[in-house]
């Protein structure tokens, strides 16, 4: 699976407190903790037997974005560089200065089925779109490779990540 998000962590990379910051601004309030554990149970995938492949392609600028605040962002980035250890899992960061204009419609995510169909989500304001649709895939996969030309390597980004941390808990 690949990703790409030019505002936010991957939803599939999120903390619970980074998770619940985001959905007490956009979801009922009566609804943010269903989301939150939603989205906490999709991360066990990476613990099963046979993870996938993950690479996630993330703006820079998350990095210097406090959801939830300076220490829910720091915790949140702590766990983004514990996750650059884990081997099915690749981060890489897109720097800021490359413009990344392909990138700046929305996130995505590209998926390869078991049967080997692909299918691709992409996010918008108002709802989420899932589509198997041939052209569609291949439309966004060139996209993603556009994009992925910009991101930095994984050192780079680790870098990276921990110099915010740095900043956010400085």
């Amino acid at each position: 699976m690949t990703s790409w998000d030019p505002l936010l962590i991957p939803g599939i990379l999120q903390t619970a407190d980074y998770a619940r910051a985001i959905f007490s601004r956009t979801a009922p309030q009566d609804r943010v903790e269903e989301r939150v554990q939603a989205r906490m149970k999709r991360l066990r995938i990476f613990d099963s037997p046979g993870p996938p492949t993950f690479l996630a392609l993330i703006d820079e600028g998350v990095l210097h974005r406090p959801i939830g605040g300076s220490e829910v962002l720091a915790e949140q980035l702590h766990y983004l560089l514990d996750l650059t250890r884990h081997p099915p899992i690749t981060l890489q960061l897109v720097p800021v200065a490359a413009g990344c204009v392909a990138g700046t419609m929305s996130a995505f995510a590209l998926a390869r089925l078991r049967d080997g169909s692909e299918v691709v989500s992409a996010d918008s304001v108002l709802s989420g779109y899932v589509t198997g649709d041939h052209d569609a895939v291949m439309r966004l996969k060139q996209r993603y490779d556009t994009i992925r030309a910009d991101a930095q390597p994984k050192n780079v980004t680790s870098q990276a990540i921990e110099d915010a941390i740095r900043k956010w808990t400085g």
